[in-house]
């Protein structure tokens, strides 16, 4: 049985932000109640969503500049030290991941936006199945209807 259940609903950019202030908070409160959080996305679209899609042409581009685009909560909620590694920003991503044509003043194209939103959402995936206390589900539906 479960304290809290929690249901995020749509897969995109904000499931991203909600799933990682929410561990956050979770991990740096040391929270040991039993909870669940449930992702629903009818598409499967988990991290990246139909706007920033990792399937959109690289001509369509991000309505801000590289260096304003965070990927969380980051800096201003961090994780605790164990999880440091998984603090980092959209450039951070990008010199990971050896893409070097994206400068700090560049509009990024949306697809390359959604693969480090795609990232960032299974890393956060990846920290809650570590955690003894927090289950999780990921349902390809769509919800339409909430009941309490």
């Amino acid at each position: 049985m479960y304290n809290k259940i929690i249901g995020i609903i749509g897969g995109g950019p904000n499931s991203v932000y909600a799933t990682d202030i929410l561990l956050k908070n979770i991990l740096r409160k040391k929270y040991k109640k039993k909870i669940k959080i449930i992702f629903f996305d009818k598409n499967g679209l988990f991290g990246y969503g139909n706007t920033h899609n990792i399937n959109l042409p690289k001509q369509i581009l991000l309505n801000r500049i590289a260096h304003q685009t965070s990927l969380g909560a980051y800096p201003f909620i961090k994780f605790p030290k164990k999880y440091s590694k998984y603090d980092y920003n959209f450039m951070e991503w990008l010199k990971k991941k050896k893409i070097n044509n994206i400068k700090k003043e560049s509009w990024p194209p949306r697809a390359i936006f959604a693969s480090a939103l795609k990232d960032k959402f299974f890393e956060l995936i990846k920290i809650i199945s570590e955690q003894s206390n927090i289950d999780f589900e990921l349902i390809y539906d769509e919800v339409i209807n909430i009941k309490s």
